[in-house]
This record gives C-alpha cells, structure tokens and sequence, in this order.
C-alpha cells in the first residue's frame, strides 16, 4: 500500500499543513485563497489511477494557478514601483499603501530580507509545494500496474512441451503426451494464481482499508471539540463544548454516531470557518483600529492580536505579539485541525451509510 499511503500523506497531512501556515503566517486578504483552498481540501479524494484526472487535478491546477498569479502581482507591483519611480509612497503610510498592505502587496523598499521573506514566502512555499505533491501524486498513479503478459503461459508450455521429437514406441509417445499435458495444465493454473495476486495487490495499492479508524473517527471529533473549546474560552468554544456533551451523552447511552451526528458535525463546521476566518481578519491593522481587543464583542468572539502592524513605525512590519501565550497561538492551528477531522469524518459516516443503501 506505499503508493496510497503517499498520497494520502502528501494531500491529507503535508499539503494541508503548508495552507494553513500560509494562511496564518501574514494574515492578509490573500490569506483567505489559501483558507479557501484548505476547506475544500478534505473533500478532494486521495489520487488514484481512475480519479487523477478528474477533481484531484482541477484542484491542483487551480491551486498552483493562484499561487502562480499571486506571485507575479508581489513581482509586478515591485517592477511598476522601480519603472514608475513611486517608491516614495511606501513606508509613509499612505491610503494607497494601507489598502495594498491589506489586500497583501507591499513595496520592499527600505525593507530587511527577512521582512521581505516574510511576505513573499507563502506563494512560493505554496507554489512548490503544490507542484510536488502533483507531480508525485500523477507519478504514482500512473505507475504501471503488474500484469501477466500476453503469451508468457504460451512461451511456457513450448518450452516445456518442445522437443519431443517422435518415437517408435506408442507407449512413450503416450507417457509424453501425458506429461506434456499435466505440464500444460499446471502453468496455466501457476499463470492464473499470479493474475489474480497481481490484481490483488493493486486492489490493496488503490483501495487501503481504513474500517478501523472510521469507527473511532466520531470519537475522535469529539475529542477535538472538546481541545477547541477549552484551550481559549469563548462564545463559539461553549457552542463547542456544548456539542462535545450532547454527543458524548448520545453516544453514552448505547447508541452509534452515524448519518445524524454526521449532519450535526456538517453544521458545527460552518461554525468553525465563520470563527476562525474572524481570528484570520482580526490580524489586519483595519480590524484592529476598529475593534478594540477589550471590547466586549472581541471577548466573546475569542479575537486577540496575535500579529501587529502600525503606523507609528512601519505598516509593512509584521510582529508577533508576546503578551500572548502559547495557548493563543495554538487556538486557530486547533480549529483548523478540528475543522479537518469534522470534515473527512462526515464525509466517510455519509459515505458509508450511501453504500448501505445502494
């Protein structure tokens, strides 16, 4: 099962990991593209041979033309900056520079490398990424699969079978005969069993057999839950919590969490994108000027400025707040996490209980 199992690790662990950093590492209004393309991740299936060129494609393709068009607009609003000579209103905090800061393009004049890095690194660690796990994924589903070549049982039996070359005896031409025949018979059966081993084992490399962990899956979401709600207390965290009791309480009494829970789960998802899309906006200087940390709205939401960026010494300077702890940080990578387990644990209860009826 290598082959799938380096699918699935490049499109269920890797690729998601390198959006979701993107994403959180300069929060920006093209940060969302990337948090676009992690929600619709988990419901693109694992690359196989029959599914490659349908949905897992298109969504490479569409992945790798954003991040492609995002770094050419970084390469050329620095060309126009250079060939128009506006460099001067950059650094100054002008409305132009501010609304460009926001939608996620800056001019690098009089900035640091590693300040330059920092905002030009999730399109191209975005890029390469997407490409690699393309090229590898179309590489291994279009590995050639084993299979008995035609002739090979034919081949066989004329080498084993030639060469009798005809005898006075009629009770030796006979005994021949008989052994030529069991011969035949016996690389034919040898031929079949290898066929079928062959088609076995690329029924195992493209089908991996996951039963296990789809039964504890549910338990596993509610275990996710349970981390997001606790680790930063908030009015989505009690919503949180609040489904891990129901659920926990449900499932307590005997019952099994299948097609119902996995409605529930789909609901508590929408949830989730709407609150950590308001962590990821609440990063940018604009919400921040406009919603005080302290405001009773910010409490309950859950909002804290974990990314600072000011006027007062240059908006294209991003800084990690260090008032905040550990677990402030931790939050939005949870929900993110949360967010996926929910979503391919729904997909795999709606799947199944489909097949059962079909």
């Amino acid at each position: 099962m290598a082959f799938s199992y380096a699918c699935l690790t490049l499109q269920r662990v890797v690729l998601p990991i390198v959006l979701v950093l993107a994403a959180l590492y300069r929060p920006v209004g093209i940060s969302f593209v990337y948090l676009l393309m992690f929600f619709v991740s988990p419901f693109i299936p694992v690359a196989t041979k029959q599914n490659f060129k349908g949905s897992v494609t298109a969504y490479f393709i569409i992945l790798l033309a954003l991040s492609t068009i995002l770094l050419l607009c970084h390469i050329g609003l620095q060309v126009s900056i250079f060939a128009l000579h506006i460099g001067d209103m950059f650094g100054t905090c002008s409305v132009t520079e501010r609304l460009l800061r926001h939608i996620g393009f800056i001019g690098f004049q009089n900035l640091k490398a590693f300040a330059i890095v920092e905002w030009l690194a999730p399109e191209v660690v975005v890029f390469i990424t997407s490409l690699v796990v393309y090229i590898i994924s179309k590489k291994i589903t279009q590995t050639v699969e084993p299979q008995l070549e035609t002739g090979d049982v034919e081949v066989a039996i004329r080498e084993n079978g030639g060469g009798g070359g005809g005898s006075e005896n009629p009770n030796e031409e006979i005994s021949n005969a008989l052994v030529e025949d069991a011969q035949r018979q016996k690389h034919v059966v040898v031929a079949a069993a290898s066929s079928s081993s062959a088609a076995a084992t690329v029924d195992d490399n493209t089908k991996p057999n996951f039963d296990g962990l789809i039964k504890i899956s549910p338990l596993f979401c509610l275990a996710t839950l349970f981390f997001s709600a606790v680790l930063r207390p908030s009015v989505p965290g009690g919503f949180y919590f609040s489904i891990f009791l129901l659920s926990g309480l449900y499932w307590a009494t005997f019952q099994t969490l299948q097609r119902k829970f996995a409605m529930l789960l789909r609901f508590v998802m929408v949830v989730i994108v709407a609150h950590t899309l308001c962590i990821v906006a609440y990063q940018t200087p604009w919400m921040q000027d406009h919603l005080e940390k302290t405001s009773l709205t910010a409490r309950l939401i859950g909002l804290e400025p974990l990314i600072t960026s000011k006027c007062a010494d240059d908006i294209r300077i991003i800084v990690y707040n260090t008032e905040y702890k550990a677990d402030s940080f931790l939050n939005p990578i949870v929900l993110f996490f949360t967010y996926y387990a929910l979503a391919l644990t729904t997909k795999n209860l709606i799947k199944i209980r489909v097949s059962f009826k079909i």
